[in-house]
C-alpha cells in the first residue's frame, strides 16, 4: 500500500507540474483555453448547422496514454417526441428541419441516464470491455436556470476498460437540457467532457481536466454575432425555411468576417483548417484538417473522414489549392 501510495504522489505531481499553456480556436476565432503544456491539441467552434455551434477540445498526452475530450461535434440536436409529431410521422429516431438545426426526435434524457448509453459508444471506440462502474446525477454546473416549463439536470459517469491489458479509467461529465414539451419542443446536451487514462492517474487527470474547462473564456465579438445570428432567425416565420436559413447564414459570415479582422484579438495557434470544394454542389467550404483521409459531407454539414463514404447521404469533399 504504501508503495502504490508513492507513485500516486509521483504521478499527481508530475502532472501538477506540466505547466499549461493557452490555446486559441482557430475557425471561428471564439475561445481560448489552457491546457497541458506539451500536450497534443485539436479542436476548435464545429457546427451542425448555422445555430449550432460546438466549442471542442481534444487533448493527448506526450505518451499517449491519457486523452481528455471537452465537447462532441456529432452530437445530435433533439425535438421531444410528441403524439403530434407521431401523427405526422414523426417518430422516434426520425430527423426533422428546424431553424437551423435538424434535431432527431427522441424522448428527454435526463444527463445520467445520456450518459450511460453516450459512455459505452464513446469508449467503446477507445478501449476494449468497457463497463459501467458509477453512474449518478448531480447539479448542474453550467447552466443552473432552466426553460419555463422546462428541466435541465447533471451527471457524472466511471466507466473501466483495457487498452492493451491496461486498466484503464473512463470518465465523464455532461449536461442535457429541455424546454417545455409540446409542439416544437426541444432538447439537448449542454455540455459534455472526460478523459481516458491509466487507473493509477485518474485523479492527477480529473484536476487536468476541471482546471483546462474551467479556463475556457469566449471572445465577446463571437457571442455578440452568434446573439445576432439568433436574433436574426428567431424573428423570421417558417413560410419560407430555405430563403430564411440562406439569410441568416450570409448574416453569420458577415459577422464572422468581422471578427476575422479584429486580427490579435484571436490568434490562430489551436487548429488548421484545409478549402474543400463539394464534389455534389461544387461549394467551396473550410473544414478541419484532416490526417490525411478523404472527407465526406452530408446534407446537415456534418464532415467525417473515411476511407470509403461512411454511409447513404455522405458526398466526398476534394482539397482545392489556395
Amino acid at each position: 500500500m504504501k508503495t502504490l501510495a508513492l507513485i500516486l504522489c509521483y504521478v499527481v505531481a508530475a502532472l501538477a507540474q506540466t505547466g499549461w499553456v493557452t490555446v486559441r480556436d482557430t475557425r471561428e476565432q471564439a475561445f481560448s483555453i489552457d491546457v497541458p503544456k506539451g500536450w497534443t491539441v485539436h479542436g476548435g467552434m464545429f457546427r451542425l448547422g448555422p445555430m449550432d455551434p460546438r466549442p471542442v477540445v481534444d487533448m493527448k498526452s506526450p505518451d499517449g496514454k491519457t486523452e481528455i475530450t471537452i465537447g462532441d461535434p456529432l452530437l445530435p440536436a433533439y425535438a421531444l417526441a410528441s403524439p403530434a409529431l407521431a401523427r405526422l410521422g414523426l417518430t422516434e429516431g426520425k430527423i426533422m428541419m428546424n431553424l437551423g438545426t435538424w434535431p432527431v426526435i427522441a424522448r428527454y434524457r435526463p444527463a445520467d441516464e445520456y450518459l450511460t448509453k453516450y459512455g459505452q459508444a464513446h469508449f467503446g471506440q477507445l478501449c476494449q470491455g468497457v463497463q459501467a462502474k458509477e453512474i449518478h446525477s448531480t447539479p448542474p454546473k453550467f447552466v443552473q436556470k432552466s426553460y419555463p416549463g422546462g428541466q435541465i439536470s447533471g451527471g457524472e459517469a466511471y466507466f473501466a476498460c483495457t487498452v492493451n491489458g491496461q486498466p484503464m479509467l473512463g470518465y465523464l461529465y455532461g449536461e442535457t437540457w429541455a424546454t417545455a414539451p409540446g409542439p416544437g419542443g426541444l432538447w439537448g446536451v449542454n455540455a459534455i467532457g472526460g478523459f481516458l487514462t491509466p487507473v493509477a492517474q485518474g485523479k492527477a487527470t480529473g484536476e487536468l481536466l476541471a482546471q483546462s474547462w474551467k479556463s475556457m473564456t469566449f471572445n465577446p465579438a463571437w457571442g455578440k454575432a452568434q446573439a445576432d445570428l439568433v436574433n436574426a432567425v428567431a424573428a423570421k416565420s417558417t413560410v419560407n425555411l430555405r430563403e430564411h436559413l440562406a439569410q441568416s447564414q450570409a448574416q453569420f459570415e458577415k459577422s464572422m468576417n468581422a471578427i476575422h479582422q479584429q486580427g490579435d484579438a484571436m490568434s490562430d495557434v489551436l487548429t488548421g483548417t484545409t478549402l474543400t470544394r463539394d464534389t455534389s454542389t461544387g461549394q467551396f467550404r473550410e473544414v478541419a484538417s484532416s490526417t490525411g483521409g478523404r472527407q465526406w459531407i452530408n446534407a446537415q454539414n456534418m464532415v467525417m473522414e473515411s476511407a470509403l463514404s461512411p454511409g447513404p447521404g455522405f458526398h466526398a469533399l476534394e482539397n482545392v489549392s489556395r
